[in-house]
């Protein structure tokens, strides 16, 4: 029978021998490492989740922005169009007191505050006592 052991092992150093008909029982410190080694991967995990759902969230949220300024533009562009609507008016009426009014308040919608001066200007100029006129003329005078 010894014969047939060293058969089987055979081309293997004695020491590994020994090894190799042994019950490996891991130590005290391979435990740990183990054990380690999982809260390791288990971390690892919840921070890969975090991050995808953090990436989730952002493109949620950029994707929201992306619409608003969509929505934005929509209506920056409706209220230019209502502009050239009203200058083509004045092309036609140059003493149509309310079409610069409303070009004035249209040009300060988008922000353009001395466009929206020089056509509250137009209106006045056409009709000094305009009540509405010289009540936004107020509101001009705060936003600049």
């Amino acid at each position: 029978m010894k014969k047939q052991n060293s058969n089987k092992f055979k081309g293997i150093s004695g020491k590994d021998r020994e090894k190799i008909g042994k019950k490996i029982v891991p130590s005290d410190n391979s435990e740990q490492e183990i054990r380690s080694s999982i809260w390791t991967g288990k971390i690892f995990d919840i921070l890969l989740i975090t991050l995808i759902v953090a990436i989730g969230l952002a493109c949620i949220d950029l994707y929201g922005t992306y619409k608003n300024k969509k929505a934005d533009d929509f209506q920056r562009q409706v209220v230019k169009n209502e502009i050239a609507f009203w200058q083509g008016i004045l092309e036609k009426h140059s003493d149509y007191r309310d079409a610069y009014f409303k070009v004035s308040l249209l040009e300060y919608k988008l922000g353009n505050m001395k466009r929206s001066s020089y056509y509250l200007q137009k209106t006045l100029a056409l009709d000094p006592n305009f009540e509405a006129g010289r009540e936004f003329e107020k509101v001009l005078d705060t936003k600049n």
